[in-house]
């Protein structure tokens, strides 16, 4: 390891250390330390290593400047004893992790990390190459630690990850940059336009490994931040500079798109009383980082950077009791003005992403009409935009009533799982958008996400 990363791993380490034992800041009563104390503790029992920074794994090698953007470092077959026992993969499932080469910004080399996941048969036969599908996971958290890598089911397991191999695919799975690996800036949190180079280098460098075992056409498959990440993949790959090759789908599970502008309906929707918001102080605290210039206690309160501080000592489960239930007043200064902010706005623009673009294969949009973190209307403006920018995109939106934000990504799996397939079989999309409300069968159906954990424990991650 080189004197910079043992450095950085070492600061890492140290902000892990402070995080996990830290004093709660002011704001953070008995109640708050007791449901944060807890929250920590389930994210704990998620970790495969305690502390990713001391797990050799992730650590960048001394050599790291030898490589090129897109190329592999590492990659480690997990026997199948270790799999047994420090992760929950299902029966027949074989688990790999990467380190590879991804970008930043300005197409500087970053240490990125992922896992992958091999079928136990390939059913399109043992001499024909296995189809390739990434899967680009949502908001996990903010820290290295917080690597769905580093996830015992991880993270999404039988939500899309485990489905997908089940199916037949092998599954490519960014970490995305700073989430397992250390990079200076830390984790750029929402920043679709780095996530979606994470995406594209994936597969790059899974190339390396698997060669003609994987099919040269592959599809991209996320939620939330990882829809985000999977509708910017589809625009990246227009580039032929910087595509990797054979994108034939890109599906695009409640897409957190443009979310600055959508501070005003979280207010109007909070109604004085709690925001339930944890994503945009997470955005903040990001833009931060990539800013030095912006001040952040013009724009929010001292209490809820303190609060989001405490939180790096876990994942989503330890911010969400610490600031899910806050109201405005808790949490932001000067009417959350924030978004009109000239940082916020160049972090926008050249890292979160905006805007019309060509894409670079199909395009499945999906949403759940009662999405609570992100109404419905908004993406489907978005997708409007797209459309009259770019009349002969080949992309569809489904509405799928009933639904919200997590619980779209289980249900859809009968429409998007046909939807791969054909793609992958050579049936063309028709050019154009298309809008389209599914058909439901009952009005009886289940609307809780249920997340499979071993052991039978049911746990919200």
């Amino acid at each position: 390891m080189s004197v910079i990363s043992v450095m950085l791993a070492a600061v890492q380490v140290a902000i892990f250390a402070a995080c996990a034992s830290a004093a709660a800041p002011p704001g953070c009563d008995s109640a708050c330390q007791d449901a944060y104390n807890q929250g920590r503790a389930t994210d704990a029992s998620f970790w495969v290593h305690p502390n990713v920074t001391l797990d050799p794994f992730y650590a960048t090698p001394d050599n790291f400047s030898d490589y090129a953007v897109g190329d592999l470092v590492k990659w480690e077959d997990i026997a199948a004893d270790a799999v047994a026992t420090n992760w929950w993969v299902p029966s027949g499932l074989s688990l790999s992790r990467f380190f590879y080469v991804s970008e930043d910004i300005d197409e500087s080399p970053l240490p990125a990390t992922g896992y992958a996941i091999i079928p136990y048969q390939n059913p399109l036969g043992p001499d024909k190459p296995f189809r390739l599908a990434v899967w680009a996971h949502g908001t996990a958290g903010f820290t290295p630690q917080c690597a769905p890598s580093n996830n015992k089911g991880l993270q999404y397991n039988f939500q899309a990850p485990f489905a997908l191999a089940q199916q037949g695919y092998v599954v490519i799975a960014p970490d995305y940059a700073g989430q397992g690996s250390t990079i200076p800036q830390g984790f750029m949190y929402n920043a679709g336009i780095l996530h979606a180079a994470d995406v594209s280098l994936a597969v790059e460098a899974a190339r390396k490994n698997f060669q003609s075992s994987i099919t040269h056409e592959w599809v991209v498959v996320g939620h939330s931040e990882g829809g985000l990440t999977a509708w910017r993949t589809a625009q990246r790959e227009a580039d032929p500079r910087k595509s990797a090759g054979g994108l034939i789908g890109a599906v695009a599970i409640a897409p957190a798109m443009e979310v600055m502008s959508l501070v005003p309906w979280v207010l109007e929707r909070a109604n004085g009383g709690p925001l339930h918001e944890v994503f945009l102080p997470y955005m903040l605290r990001s833009i931060g980082r990539l800013f030095p210039s912006i001040d952040l206690t013009k724009y929010v309160t001292e209490r809820v950077l303190g609060l989001v501080d405490l939180s790096y000592g876990g994942c989503l489960n330890a911010a969400v009791p610490l600031l899910y239930n806050l109201n405005a007043n808790d949490m932001y200064l000067n009417n959350a003005n924030f978004p009109s902010a000239p940082e916020v706005r160049d972090w926008t623009a050249k890292y979160h992403g905006e805007g019309a673009h060509a894409l670079g294969g199909p395009l499945l949009v999906m949403h759940g009409e009662t999405d609570f973190i992100l109404p419905h209307d908004h993406i489907e403006r978005i997708f409007d935009k797209q459309c009259e920018a770019f009349p002969d995109s080949e992309a569809q939106y489904l509405l799928l009533p009933g639904l919200d934000h997590d619980g779209a990504v289980q249900a859809s799996h009968s429409n998007y799982f046909p939807w791969i397939a054909d793609r992958f079989d050579g049936k063309a999309v028709n050019r154009g958008c298309t809008k389209t409300t599914v058909t439901v069968a009952t009005d009886r159906f289940a609307t809780v996400e249920q997340v499979w954990t071993s052991g039978g424990q049911m746990l919200v991650q």
